[in-house]
């Protein structure tokens, strides 16, 4: 029986594509559990026009994400935290203040799941960091100022 996948499944396919199983295991496991359609030439159309979308939807997205590691690289963001008189932090910066700076300075929102921050900053002064955004590297400059 020729079907068509309605989510990934392990050692059979991924969301999407039309395979071919026995009509028991259709039948039993993979229909009624919401795994899988039979496949008429109607929904096979369905699929391609759907496939289709999400490619242009994809390529979109990452066209997106490029622009946006254009605007951040090398790009200046200011904090002020809290630090003792010899200029070290009480805390260490975080992803989330960066984020925040970056959104405070250049209007840019982004998603904390998108980024990787490799460094530590501990102290007051300019700080060169590398950050990976949707797969690139990002070198961004953190300027931390002494908050009193």
């Amino acid at each position: 029986m020729k079907i068509i996948l309605l989510k990934d499944i392990i050692n059979l396919g991924k969301k999407g594509e039309l395979k071919n199983v026995s009509d028991g295991y259709a039948l039993n496991f993979l229909i009624p559990q919401k795994l899988a359609l039979v496949a008429s030439s109607k929904k096979i159309n369905e699929l391609a026009v759907m496939t289709q979308k999400d490619q242009e939807r994809q390529v979109k997205a990452k066209d997106e994400k490029n622009k946006i590691a254009l605007l951040l690289n090398n790009k200046k963001i200011h904090l002020d935290k809290k630090a003792n008189e010899k200029g070290y932090l009480f805390a260490a910066i975080s992803l989330d203040e960066i984020i925040a700076g970056i959104k405070n300075e250049l209007g840019l929102e982004l998603v904390k799941s998108e980024l990787k921050f490799e460094n530590r900053i501990k102290e007051v002064g300019e700080h060169l960091i590398g950050l990976n955004y949707a797969g690139q590297k990002i070198s961004l400059t953190i300027i931390v100022r002494a908050k009193k």
